[in-house]
This record gives structure tokens, sequence and C-alpha cells, in this order.
């Protein structure tokens, strides 16, 4: 049995590479188990490495890292048949949101089996396609995530801290959301935004709960819409309860829920073409934006 380790040193608190030679390597030699390791310089290294390595009937990734760090094997793998591909993951990212989906969640409502399938996503924006397996943002989460970059030696606490600082001057974002119900019902919505999430896992972090019933194999992701009418009490109490054991959502019926086969999100204003994120990496978001479920599935352990 042989590994490709992928190692991605600047994830999280940059703690990956440590980790893997105290803890990792050792464990590793010691039952003779064979391995090649890949060490990531800059972002598109992971990538473009995968897309470029030599499989052999052994396909096992070991990876260090976070939803950043499995965006781009995703992307290495997308000519593959990922069906026969096991992903491990020890993860190091400051999310770590598909990690914490499978195997360690916070709250006894949405347990999943360890060793489980990832249902994957297609994306398509002007010339480009891609895999996703998490979702995407458009609006104050993205920001909070995108703009507390320069604070993650501090963990998930810049999410906190950048949560309250957007809430308290709360942008707006003007949308075109088209997209296709898991009752095959066709809707189109504008409307300036706060906030919109379409994703296939419960968390988005190991301490911020999306939608506790959201499988990561189910053929359809969850779509909130959080229209600029909150108050600022209103979106307090929304992000506050992001760590608790419900859905905060579901309480306030100015927010628009559905189930979502497919979809396609135009930006209509230029703040929304620099909010958007593809599971958690930043996207220029100048033309509109396709996606639907794909039929790729992934192994993850």
């Amino acid at each position: 049995m042989k590994f490709l380790v992928i190692i991605n040193p600047t994830s999280g608190n940059g703690n990956s590479k440590n980790i893997f030679d105290k803890k990792i390597k050792k464990y590793l030699d010691s039952n003779e188990i064979n391995y090649s390791i890949f060490i990531s310089k800059k972002k598109g290294d992971i990538q473009n490495y995968v897309l470029s390595y030599k499989f052999n009937k052994d396909k096992n990734i070991l990876l260090l890292g976070g939803d950043g760090t499995l965006f781009e094997i995703f992307q290495g793998l997308k000519n593959y048949n990922t069906d026969e591909f096991n992903i491990y993951i020890t993860p190091t990212g400051s999310g770590n949101a598909i990690y914490t989906s499978f195997d360690k969640p916070q709250f006894n409502s949405c347990k999943i089996n360890k060793n489980s399938q990832l249902l994957l996503s297609n994306f398509e924006m002007n010339d480009e396609k891609g895999l996703f397996g998490l979702g995407i943002s458009i609006g104050l989460i993205s920001d909070v995530d995108l703009n507390t970059e320069w604070m993650r030696y501090i963990g998930n606490t810049r999410y906190d801290l950048g949560g309250i600082y957007y809430i308290l001057n709360t942008p707006s974002y003007k949308l075109k959301i088209e997209y296709t119900n898991n009752k095959n019902e066709n809707k189109t919505i504008v409307n300036d935004f706060t906030q919109l999430f379409i994703f296939k896992c419960s968390h988005c972090s190991d301490n911020m709960l999306l939608n506790p019933d959201q499988k990561m194999s189910e053929d359809n992701y969850t779509l909130i819409a959080i229209p600029n009418t909150l108050t600022k009490y209103e979106l307090l109490k929304l992000f506050i309860n992001l760590s608790s054991d419900y859905s905060p959502y579901y309480d306030n019926n100015k927010i628009i829920i559905d189930k979502v086969k497919s979809f396609v999100i135009t930006p209509l204003d230029e703040k929304s073409k620099n909010s958007l994120t593809i599971d958690g990496e930043k996207y220029n978001f100048n033309y509109p934006l396709k996606g639907n479920i794909s039929n790729k599935k992934i192994n993850i352990y």
C-alpha cells in the first residue's frame, strides 16, 4: 500500500510539517508503509502536482491541510475517476469543514460515520471548470474569511472578531439567483443580500453549524439567502447561534431556504464581484457562476 503525502505548510497556524515529522512519519516508517511526500510552496502547487503525478493501482492521498488543500486536490483529480481515490485527512486548516462534517461533529444531531463518500460538484465560470466539495459563499461570511487571513495564527477566534466587525458594518450584495430545487421547480430571485450560502457540508468550520441535516453524500445542496433587510440584532443572533445545536436560519421567515440541484448566480454590482469563495477559496466573480451535482464520488477517511 502506497500513499502520496501532501503537506500544506502554511495551512491554519502553519504546523502541518511539524505534525508530520513528530507523529505521522514515525507511524508510517514503523509500519513500513511506502509513501512519497510533496510540500507545497505557493497556491496552485498542489493542483499542478496532482495533475502530473503518475498514480498506480494505489490511489491513496494523505493530506495535512485544510479545505483549501482539499480543493486543490479536487482540481488535480478532475480528469480521473475519483471513485478510485481514498483521501485521508489530518486537519490542520483554520476551518476544516469537510473533516468536521464527516468525522468530528460538534453536536449530537449531525453524526456521520467515518470512512464516507463525498459526492462532488461541478462549477463553471467563464472558461474555467472545476470540482468542489463544500459549496459557495457570497457576502458577509466570505468577507470575514478573506479579510481575516492575516490573523490565521490565532485560529478560529479570527472568525469571531471578523464577524462582529462586519455585522456592525453590514455589507450588501446585489445578486441574481437562478436555481432548480429538489422538486424540479425553477426559481429566480433578484435582491440585495447580506449573505448567500449554497453548500453540501453540515459545518463551515469546527465550531460553526450550517445545517445539521445536510449530508455530504446527498445529491442536493442547502441554499440559504439572507436579505439585507435583517437588523444588526438579528444578524448578531444568527452569528452567535451558528455555534449551537440547531440551524438558526429556520427561526427567521425573512431568510430564503431551499434544497437545490443546480444553480446560476450572477453578480449585479461591483461589491458582489469581490466576495465569492468556492470551498473557501477566493474567485473573481466577473461572470455568472454555474454549479450542479456531479456523478463523481471520492472516499474520505
